[in-house]
């Protein structure tokens, strides 16, 4: 388990509820097994109630971030924790040491995890699944430490209306490392009526600005697209987030390179 924060409001209506799931599914793992968890999360959960062994992965971080020697190709605090996370795991089932690190630095990423898709007049361009506060500040804030000096472009389509509401707070403080934000449009999936009234692309622009100076509604993938092609440049790194069709602008910039490597055979 990488994390548990709190998602799915639409359908669980408390944090409460939503830890319930989760400790419900943990404690059938039976006696011979284990789990793999963060302390933090270890808490939300009961884990000390489980019949099974429980490891934490924290105690692994530290100890990939300081080996000189480990050079993974995908990068950010984020994957690092994952990769800590796998390597508890892996030593759980006997793998070596060296075995593990090296499996670790051959994994090259997944589809649409901070993936990699070309240049558009040398800006270098990123898709990403970010769909909660948490995932946005993660991937923006990789993406500035591997670009510290770059103008970087946060591309966000809110995935939900429901969401949107709710996460409303946390997402507007979520865009600290992008120099500029653009909220293309809301991604509806399984909202009510009520609720696509209740909150609006605007909306999130207008509380973002609370805490970001360049922020801007999109309106629409096509007016993102053509705003991008038309200000970006050799300086910038764009990254395009979300879990609806945002992955669309992809196709209407006007790439130069074009990452012809593409993980969508990944895709999970």
């Amino acid at each position: 388990m990488i994390n548990i924060d709190f998602d799915h409001c639409d359908f669980f209506q408390t944090k409460d509820h939503y830890f319930r799931a989760f400790k419900s599914f943990l404690s059938k793992v039976p006696p011979e097994g284990f789990i793999v968890m963060r302390v933090e999360d270890s808490v939300k959960v009961g884990a000390d109630y489980f019949r099974c062994k429980v490891i934490f992965y924290d105690q692994y971080i530290d100890e990939l971030r300081n080996n000189s020697d480990f050079n993974p190709k995908v990068f950010g605090e984020h994957n690092l924790q994952n990769m800590a996370c796998v390597y508890a795991f892996a030593k759980e089932l006997g793998f070596s040491k060296e075995k593990i690190l090296r499996g670790l630095e051959n994994y090259s990423g997944t589809w649409r995890r901070m993936e990699y898709k070309g240049k558009v007049k040398g800006a270098e361009i990123y898709d990403d699944y970010a769909h909660h506060p948490s995932e946005v500040k993660a991937t923006l804030s990789a993406l500035r430490k591997k670009y510290p000096n770059k103008k970087i472009w946060g591309v966000f389509q809110p995935h939900q209306y429901s969401r949107t509401k709710f996460f409303l707070d946390e997402f507007a403080k979520s865009f600290d490392d992008a120099d500029e934000v653009i909220i293309p449009n809301i991604y509806r999936v399984r909202d009510k009526d009520e609720i696509v009234s209740s909150v609006s692309a605007d909306d999130l622009v207008g509380e973002i600005s609370e805490n970001h100076k360049k922020v801007q509604n999109g309106k629409g993938l096509n007016k993102t697209a053509k705003y991008l092609n038309e200000n970006i440049s050799g300086n910038d790194v764009v990254v395009v987030m979300g879990a609806g069709d945002v992955t669309k602008i992809h196709e209407k910039l006007n790439f130069e390179t074009p990452n012809h490597k593409s993980q969508k055979t990944n895709k999970f």
